[in-house]
């Protein structure tokens, strides 16, 4: 953003000129919101991207980077999700499915170390409530991604934002949305980059990558990791031992960041209740059998939460697998029955001696890659490009939150 252009993070609509701290009208100040919601072309870029475009008779948001799955009323069945026909004010009050599948929107910001989340302002159309009907699930996720980069998970920071993207987002099509504020510096250089930002952010998008089925459900659930087997490659027919850990316990929670507004739902661990493995099938896909795994204690657990982390572990029949490269998927689940993240090793089947194999079977693309520990010859971008894929999207800017 250049002195005197629009912020266009507060172009967006939603919250557009609501007259709080958090805008501009002045043309040379950094956060000028401009002459009138999605006044710029980069904006509506962003939404027709997202969002693709109006099914009239559907009553939504069709071919975009992202489902809608907030639903419109008869009052509110126009582009614009506004009443009256489009004219008058949008719909603040309606959830989206708890079963919403198909991605999150995530806009990447510097500098203060938090993950924001909708709704970013107050308005009176919403009985200046600023939470939405998915708070539970958007709180959620960010304390499950701040658990890995040690961030502050709140919904506003210090004041109300309006206009924002992800508002917009959340908004229209009632996908999980937010703006994650990395760094230290608003310029932050190369080397703090790939020393700090890049590995302490790495994970918390790795698991981000790991609940985009149900993002609003998963992370109700436990946390799997580690995933290993045994053995870098086993002979048709024999059997092979899986072992992951499955952690409820792994949240970061924080204090809201305004004294008026409400406190994010404060998480409440669970005792593991049985994790299952699935060789070559996503445990939602059909056909897919699960193998219990037993549960064992776990050296990871805390103190006193000590069923909340444990050990999962078993054997892996081979029979009947074709030779070749296999995924092995872990799901844990909690005593409150929530399935949580999926994580996922290979499994390398050999032919018996003497067999000549048929067509091995194709990889397939893990559901997660590997967690690391320092960073790595990628950008920050190119990660949360690759951890979200094509059913989520990245908005990389370095701009005011």
């Amino acid at each position: 953003m250049r002195s005197g252009g629009v912020d266009l993070n507060r172009n967006y609509p939603f919250g557009w000129r609501t007259g709080g701290p958090g805008a501009s009208d002045n043309q040379c100040a950094e956060d000028y919101r401009g002459t009138a919601a999605v006044s710029e072309p980069e904006t509506q870029v962003v939404l027709d991207y997202v969002r693709g475009s109006w099914n009239q008779a559907a009553c939504k948001w069709e071919g975009g980077a992202l489902p809608d799955g907030r639903p419109k009323s008869a009052t509110y069945c126009n582009a614009q999700n506004r009443d009256n026909g489009g004219a008058g004010e949008f719909d603040w009050k309606t959830g989206a499915d708890e079963n919403y599948g198909g991605g999150v929107f995530i806009d990447l910001h510097s500098a203060a170390r938090a993950i924001l989340w909708s709704w970013g302002v107050r308005r009176s159309e919403n009985e200046n409530n600023i939470q939405t009907p998915n708070n539970l699930g958007l709180a959620t996720i960010a304390q499950r991604m701040a658990y890995h980069n040690k961030y502050s998970a709140q919904q506003v920071l210090g004041y109300d934002t309006e206009g924002t993207t992800k508002d917009a987002i959340y908004g229209y099509l009632g996908a999980p949305s937010y703006t994650v504020e990395m760094g230290r510096s608003f310029y932050e250089s190369c080397d703090n980059f790939n020393k700090e930002v890049y590995p302490e952010n790495f994970n918390g998008f790795h698991y981000l990558s790991r609940v985009l089925y149900r993002p609003y459900q998963l992370p109700q659930g436990p946390d799997t990791v580690d995933v290993k087997i045994d053995a870098e490659a086993v002979q048709v027919g024999a059997k092979a031992q899986v072992t992951a850990t499955v952690d409820d316990n792994r949240y970061l929670y924080s204090k809201p960041g305004q004294s008026d507004i409400p406190a994010p739902p404060v998480p409440v661990v669970k005792k593991i209740k049985t994790a299952l493995a699935y060789v070559g099938k996503l445990p939602w896909e059909a056909g897919a059998v699960g193998i219990p795994l037993a549960l064992s204690a776990s050296d990871q657990a805390s103190p006193g939460f000590e069923e909340a982390t444990r050990t999962a572990s078993g054997m892996l029949d081979t029979t009947g697998l074709a030779p070749g490269r296999h995924m092995v998927y872990v799901q844990g689940i909690n005593e409150d029955d929530k399935p949580g993240s999926v994580s996922a090793a290979f499994l390398n089947v050999k032919a018996a001696p003497g067999v000549t194999p048929e067509q091995p079977e194709q990889p397939v693309m893990p559901i997660a890659f590997p967690f690391r520990k320092s960073g790595g010859a990628l950008d920050l971008v190119d990660l949360a490009l690759a951890a979200l894929g094509v059913a989520g999207l990245v908005a990389a800017r370095r701009r005011r939150r």
